[in-house]
């Protein structure tokens, strides 16, 4: 049985993981009062229980003795601790059930990112080389402005890295992916930051909603993104300074003085890492960045160019594809009650004007190139013609790969067909071998290799090339017909499993069956004929 990860399913594994990180930091860190050793950085506010001397100063009760991350346990301090029963020993027996919890849960997420969600990661090694990239430069750099100055604000010291990742990731790749991607690196980095509360966790997650939740990742700008990001962590920073000193500080110097600068801070340095990031995510790793499939979409492209001359034919079909599929884009988005999208329209527009690439090779095997009178095929075996037929997927998918095309796009070239059949030449070789009394062929030879269609973009583009083909094919066929027939190949699509290893949903499906098949009637409406005036 395939998995799903529904909204509310989803949801909550987000809330379990919350409380994982929270429940594996309590007991490694909180359990009990204090765990000192001399010359300890001191992690907790220590004050005194009862008027006391240390080290020629006195406190009364309830004086803070050393603030947490201010300085080290001293003998004197530990003696205190002791003497009042607040001192506990290490025990190895909580180590080390925080410890398995910690990485059997960093273990979950990341079988979770890879195997539930994270169909990026599989389909090409440079999305992996990317991603273990970008963690060990975000966790690298955290370490090192954790060393250089440990006084910094945990929420912002965290908000750098981890704003960074799910920003630079939700540009690249699906929501959920970059969401569970980016808790995987906040639970890495939970280590690496000792001064880490749970108000800090928190003011974080809330930062991160608000950009989530500002525009769909296809269309996202970058600098409204983290305008509301140091928008966010201003007010939060300067509500977490409140409820932990309470009113003893000036309410201008946090807000004006502290919280402020440092959330703008925080701004810049995101602003020009993701960007940063997006730069090499294009060059060196030919990942689909929202710049990248702009410039594939233009008209002007020398692979499109290309096409148009030596296949005019599949140019013209590659056109009606993108519009259709355009369509079914339009009818996905807008079923979205909130401002994210769960469609890459950029994406679907370079995949549909890029899925036929591969004919470039042999345009004139394929019947949208041929002129009156002239097939190919009539002198080719049914296998022979399958073959060719099938080898526009193979040579589509090493001419992206040869001129850089973004991953995404790539994807979409290899499923647009996923493991259909090539019925024609399949029915007409099974036709010879019964006239002769042969073995029937074997359909697997007719079949294109794969894989099936797996993100929403590659679904959308294997409809609309499947649709638009059929009523090309029909071009004289009244639309009442053509409706019928239209539906009745996606049925048997759809019972062969050509979608059955996607992600979009039922709902989603429904309506874009919908928008594609209204896309693809309206496409072929007759006109008035030509009557020519006497």
């Amino acid at each position: 049985m395939k998995f799903k990860i529904n909204k509310k399913s989803f949801s909550l594994l987000i809330f379990i993981v919350f409380l994982s990180c929270f429940f594996s930091r309590m007991l490694s860190i909180s359990y009990g009062t204090f765990l000192l050793t001399e010359d300890q950085l001191v992690e907790k506010n220590i004050y005194a229980m009862q008027k006391i001397s240390i080290e020629g100063q006195f406190f009364e009760k309830g004086d803070l003795i050393m603030a947490a991350g201010e300085g080290h346990a001293t003998k004197e301090i530990i003696s205190m601790l002791e003497e009042e029963g607040r001192l506990r020993t290490s025990d190895w027996s909580f180590k080390l059930l925080s410890d398995t919890l910690y990485f059997l849960l960093l273990l979950s997420l990341v079988w979770i990112a890879v195997e539930k969600v994270g169909y990026p990661i599989s389909n090409f090694s440079h999305n992996l080389n990317f991603l273990t990239f970008l963690a060990s430069c975000l966790i690298i750099s955290a370490s090192l402005i954790s060393i250089i100055k440990p006084d910094l604000n945990p929420t912002f010291q965290l908000a750098i890295p981890i704003s960074t990742c799910l920003l630079t990731l939700i540009i690249l790749y699906p929501f959920r992916f970059a969401l569970i991607y980016s808790l995987l690196m906040l639970y890495l980095l939970i280590p690496i930051l000792p001064h880490l509360e749970i108000s800090n966790l928190v003011g974080i997650f809330s930062a991160l909603a608000a950009i989530v939740g500002i525009k769909d990742r296809s269309k996202i700008k970058l600098f409204e993104s983290v305008g509301f990001l140091v928008l966010f962590l201003w007010l939060l920073d300067s509500l977490i300074h409140f409820s932990k000193y309470g009113t003893n500080t000036s309410i201008t110097d946090v807000i004006l003085m502290q919280s402020l600068p440092g959330s703008v801070i925080v701004g810049v340095f995101v602003f020009s890492l993701v960007t940063l990031f997006l730069k090499i995510a294009k060059k060196n790793f030919l990942l689909s960045t929202p710049e990248a499939l702009v410039e594939l979409s233009a008209p002007d492209h020398f692979l499109l160019s290309q096409l148009a001359e030596k296949a005019p034919g599949t140019m013209a079909h590659v056109h009606a594809v993108q519009e259709i599929a355009e369509a079914g884009c339009s009818a996905i988005s807008s079923m979205s009650q909130s401002s994210s999208s769960p469609v890459n329209p950029w994406l679907v527009r370079a995949g549909a004007l890029f899925h036929d690439i591969g004919k470039i090779e042999r345009p004139h095997f394929f019947s949208e190139n041929q002129k009156d009178g002239e097939n190919p095929h009539e002198d080719l075996s049914p296998q022979m013609s399958a073959r060719l037929l099938i080898s526009h997927v193979k040579s589509g998918v090493e001419l992206a790969k040869a001129n850089k095309l973004p991953d995404r796009v790539i994807s979409i070239i290899k499923s647009h067909h996923g493991q259909t059949l090539a019925g024609h030449f399949y029915t007409l070789a099974k036709e010879q071998a019964e006239a002769v009394g042969a073995t029937p062929p074997n359909d697997k030879d007719f079949r294109y290799p794969g894989p099936k269609p797996k993100a929403i973009e590659e679904v959308i583009v294997s409809l609309a090339d499947a649709v638009e083909a059929i009523s090309r094919s029909l071009r004289d066929l009244p639309s009442e017909d053509l409706i019928k027939i239209l539906k009745e190949e996606i049925e048997a699509r759809e019972s062969e499993g050509h979608f059955s290893e996607s992600e979009i949903t039922t709902s989603q499906f429904s309506v874009l069956k919908k928008a594609v098949l209204d896309e693809a009637v309206l496409r072929h409406h007759r006109r008035i004929g030509y009557i020519k005036e006497s």
